[in-house]
């Protein structure tokens, strides 16, 4: 069989190419492209940005760079198309009737919409500068303009209402620790008088070196009688008044000594012991307070400074430029489109052709 070299170029090159630029030039619908550039900044000096808290955590990237890319996914999130949507009717302008069948959604459901939106907004993130770059397109300047407008507002809301949320999230979280550190503090004090309520002693250290003393003195008196005693009995007897009275001191003396030691002995009468123990308990007891209020006066400091970062690290959005008001078509470039068509044509015209004279030399 042999082909047509007219007929073949006719129906893969001239005819594909005269549908093409038909609906290049005539049906495509044009669109327009608002511009705008933004950039995330922090709200301390640039010297402060550094040392900013990301919104969002991506290993070491820069932390303006990490804000644009969680910028950039809530501009194309169903959240803020709900938003537009409300505002601007997005889902009847674009799911009505036009000439150009690929400039609308022909199945208006929830996903097709969604994809549709993102593919009319552009966005551009440069790593080196953090520059947010976001284009919307439209048929209508004005139209295009106006939702682009919007978006910039909802998406400085938005880096505002995450970045006060962190800084308030943070924030509470200290004092969250400050509180408890003050509760164990309340409590550790609560627990030295309750020891000191439980042993009748206001500090181990002076009541023990205080009964000490009392015991020393009176010990010393025991002595002291116990020498005039011996010393009356050799000269008098033992029912004489001065023995009598010798031997009542030394018994009130007695009593006594053992009332004081009695007030350091634990049940089993070891005073060495309960002196040991009351002492450990009591000294565990202020080492625990004290390292409280060293810990209570670092979270309190960090409180403050957690205060004072915040007011650094609260994020918002600087505009660079403005979005502006598009006069030039930015798509279809109908020429370019028109150019490539026909070249794709030409070479699948020659992949065809030499195909074609390779299986009729074959043949004959």
């Amino acid at each position: 069989m042999k082909f047509s070299s007219q007929k073949l170029f006719k129906y893969i090159v001239v005819i594909p190419f005269v549908i093409a630029t038909f609906y290049f030039v005539l049906i495509a619908e044009s669109k327009y492209a608002s511009n705008t550039k933004l950039i995330v900044q922090s709200g301390g000096n640039s010297d402060n940005l550094q040392g900013a808290i990301p919104l969002l955590s991506l290993g070491n990237l820069d932390s303006n760079y990490k804000d644009a890319l969680l910028l950039e996914e809530y501009i194309k999130s169903e959240s803020i198309l709900k938003i537009l949507d409300e505002e601007f009717n997005l889902k009847k302008r674009y799911g009505k009737f036009k000439i150009d069948p690929l400039s609308r959604i022909w199945i208006l459901n929830h996903e097709n919409f969604l994809n549709y939106y993102q593919k009319q907004v552009k966005i551009q993130v440069d790593e080196t500068s953090n520059v947010f770059s976001i284009s919307f397109l439209d048929p209508s300047p004005k139209f295009s303009q106006n939702v682009l407008k919007r978006i910039v507002l909802l998406s400085e809301e938005f880096i505002n209402r995450i970045s006060k949320q962190i800084a308030k999230e943070q924030q509470q979280f200290a004092e969250s620790e400050l509180e408890e550190v003050q509760s164990r503090l309340t409590s550790i004090k609560d627990s030295i008088k309750e020891f000191q309520d439980r042993h009748n002693i206001v500090s181990p250290e002076r009541d023990i070196q205080s009964t000490s003393a009392i015991l020393s003195s009176l010990e010393a008196q025991l002595v002291k009688e116990q020498i005039a005693l011996k010393q009356a009995r050799a000269y008098l007897s033992d029912k004489s008044f001065e023995v009598k009275s010798k031997l009542a001191i030394i018994n009130e003396l007695r009593q006594k000594i053992e009332f004081e030691k009695s007030q350091l002995a634990d049940e089993d009468g070891n005073s060495e012991e309960l002196i040991n123990d009351v002492y450990l308990e009591y000294q565990t007891l202020l080492m625990e307070a004290e390292f409280l209020k060293d810990l209570y006066k670092t979270s309190l400091a960090h409180v403050e400074s957690i205060k004072k970062q915040s007011i650094q690290q609260i994020k918002f959005l600087v505009q660079i430029q403005s979005p502006t008001l598009p006069e030039a078509v930015h798509s279809p470039k109908r020429l370019y489109y028109t150019i490539v068509t026909l070249l794709i044509l030409s070479l699948v015209y020659g992949i065809v052709r030499l195909t074609l004279d390779t299986i009729q030399e074959h043949k004959n």
